[in-house]
């Protein structure tokens, strides 16, 4: 790794193809060059459930349960990275209306996740996308599946406690993507 540019494949070695990501032309590896942050969100319905996504085989902590969520991408601000990521993993279009936490992540030192509330429209439960291979409602102040991230479980708790979001100025967002 030349910087923060990775140059060859950890996993076989060949030369990497750069651009927005770095990908490996004999294997497949791809190296996403996301910012830092990541968001998850706490999508809920008109009946205070909670939408948990089980993660594929082959993701990390495959199996285990989490709130949808992911990386910003490159020029992305954390409302529009909600908006995709909600689509991306559940086929549903929500609009955010709150930021609820954020978290340091324990996983990876240096990373910050930032937890996105949203009301989802009544309709039944979406069939699952991404890598994400399994959608339930849970009742948030019931039992819980095991959670990939307890940073999730902490969410859950905030929102099912009570704790109210910071409400979102789509004035105070326009004026900034003006400057």
């Amino acid at each position: 790794m030349i910087g923060k540019e990775w140059q060859f494949c950890p996993l076989c070695g060949s030369s990497l193809i750069q651009g927005s990501f770095s990908r490996c032309p004999s294997c497949s590896f791809v190296h996403w060059k996301n910012p830092v942050p990541g968001v998850v969100l706490v999508l809920w319905d008109h009946e205070r459930r909670i939408l948990l996504g089980r993660r594929s085989p082959g993701q990390f902590l495959e199996g285990r349960w989490c709130l949808p969520g992911g990386h910003l991408e490159v020029g992305e601000d954390y409302r529009g990275a909600a908006t995709r990521e909600a689509y991306e993993e559940t086929g549903l279009s929500i609009e955010p209306s709150g930021l609820l936490a954020a978290y340091s992540n324990r996983f990876a030192d240096g990373k910050e996740t930032l937890v996105v509330e949203a009301m989802v429209p009544p309709g039944s439960l979406p069939p699952p996308r991404d890598d994400l291979d399994s959608l339930v409602w849970g009742v948030p102040n019931g039992p819980l599946p095991p959670l990939a991230f307890e940073a999730d479980r902490d969410a859950i708790h905030r929102w099912a406690g009570g704790l109210v979001a910071a409400g979102l100025s789509p004035v105070f967002f326009s004026t900034m993507r003006s400057e």
